[in-house]
């Protein structure tokens, strides 16, 4: 049972990987064949669409199933931790509310524009409690994951405020930059998933 539990932990880690890695190449793939967008004056919603949006849109699904993943990990690993609890919440929450852009970013106008921005407010503030409130969580169990995500937290939101005053030519650029560490953040939550467990030993995951 306890091998089990080792495992399922270990497989949520990696899922959030792959998912982190199939959205940073759809962004990647969709800026190549879609020759007329910009990626340093137009965001990532902007190539959610046209005939090229299913590839952005493949992305954010299978970076959604990631973040689920971590969380369903997170849940069975430390389900007597509230830390751990109200984290694996937040990224529950996160996971869909990706599903939903993946599914209106096609909708220009009402209701896809208002959906996106509520939805988009939401991520982002999930995020920076998940962030927290898992880095405080992980303090005994890894002092440097611990100080990077909390690290990470608060330089996303400190860059979120960047968006009042970047010039229209570089929000694509800067947007890119802010979603770069927030990926960086969920590679690191899944490579600790994918390796606390196997260092620490099978009898010390509860």
């Amino acid at each position: 049972m306890t091998y089990d539990r080792g495992r399922l932990i270990n497989y949520g880690g990696m899922v959030l990987i792959l998912g982190c890695a199939s959205a940073i190449i759809a962004d990647i793939i969709g800026i190549l064949v879609y020759e007329d967008h910009n990626p340093i004056r137009q965001t990532i919603s902007q190539l959610a669409h046209g005939k090229f949006a299913y590839i952005q849109d493949i992305g954010l699904v299978l970076l959604s199933l990631g973040i689920l993943s971590a969380a369903v990990a997170l849940y069975v690993w430390k389900s007597n931790d509230k830390r751990f609890i109200f984290g694996a919440a937040a990224l529950s929450i996160m996971g869909i509310g990706i599903g939903v852009l993946a599914e209106f970013n096609q909708l220009v106008g009402e209701p896809g524009t208002t959906i996106h921005i509520v939805v988009t407010a939401m991520i982002g503030t999930l995020f920076l409690f998940a962030a927290i409130t898992l880095g405080i969580g992980f303090k005994e169990l890894n002092r440097t994951w611990a100080y990077t995500s909390i690290g990470i937290g608060i330089s996303v939101l400190l860059s979120c405020l960047g968006f009042l005053f970047i010039s229209e030519k570089y929000e694509g650029f800067y947007e890119r930059g802010v979603v770069l560490f927030v990926m960086i953040w969920f590679l690191g939550l899944g490579y600790v998933l994918y390796n606390v467990p196997q260092k620490r030993g099978l009898n010390k995951l509860n």
